[in-house]
């Protein structure tokens, strides 16, 4: 098979035309062999690229042609991207993006990107050694804060009496050297008193009344047995801060 040259003296439709011819082929049976309309064919024969929707599809076409014949042709110097045949905008859009496709595979290689990529790479695996150092090292040599130690601060004592009535009773308190408390108490009452430094309580009906004695407001109250050393159900208990509870006798009352 013979192969046609593009030469000076020839257009690309007439070299296409004339190796067709050759191969006595007609127009419609390569049409139906390439899949391609006739009209396009026709219009390559023609040099007639205006009926093709941009020069990047009338390339494409005039190459599979020329393929199809066996001729040495080069789509790109027929028909030159500067030509003034019309692109249409998805043909534009194709060629657009296989130029980006090739510039962004070109800054790929970049031998700045490629230092500054590494560079970036470098940066973040030393912030993180820095973080793993500080969590491992620093955080763990951070003596651990213990718990405070109980208070050992001193509570001053002083004195602390709760009465709780039986029956009804005459009751007098005097706190401090001074009378809070002198009236009688019925059943269910329930009185307290504090003093300084010291307290007495006489008790009409000491069986009607139930005493009971603290130093201070942290410690429970303790019951005082006032039926000890009572005369005629009479009894008269004094207390003092830090000191022990004494009871006073009253003969005759």
């Amino acid at each position: 098979m013979s192969e046609a040259k593009e030469t000076d003296f020839k257009s690309a439709g007439a070299v296409l035309s004339e190796a067709r011819r050759s191969r006595k082929k007609s127009i419609s049976s390569i049409a139906g062999q390439m899949r391609v309309s006739e009209d396009k064919l026709k219009a390559l024969e023609e040099d007639n690229y205006d009926i093709f929707p941009g020069r990047f599809y009338a390339r494409v076409c005039l190459r599979e042609y020329a393929e199809f014949l066996g001729v040495e042709l080069d789509p790109l110097k027929i028909i030159p991207p500067e030509g003034s045949q019309p692109i249409s905008p998805e043909v534009e859009l194709e060629e657009k993006l296989s130029r980006d496709k090739a510039l962004k595979k070109k800054n790929l290689l970049n031998p700045a990107r490629v230092i500054l990529t590494v560079s970036a790479l470098v940066l973040a695996g030393f912030i993180a050694a820095a973080g793993y150092y500080y969590i491992t090292v620093r955080v763990a040599s951070v003596p651990a804060v213990s718990d405070p130690e109980p208070s050992s601060e001193v509570i001053p004592e002083k004195v602390m009496v709760r009465a709780e009535a039986t029956e009804r009773t005459w009751v007098r308190v005097e706190s401090d050297g001074v009378v809070v408390f002198e009236s009688f108490l019925n059943p269910g009452s329930v009185r307290e008193w504090e003093a300084e430094e010291d307290m007495n309580v006489r008790v009409g009906l000491v069986s009607a009344l139930e005493l009971y004695h603290r130093t201070s407001s942290v410690e429970p109250y303790r019951r005082v047995d006032i039926r000890s050393g009572a005369v005629r159900q009479v009894n008269q208990v004094q207390f003092s801060a830090g000191g022990p509870v004494s009871y006073a006798d009253e003969p005759g009352q």
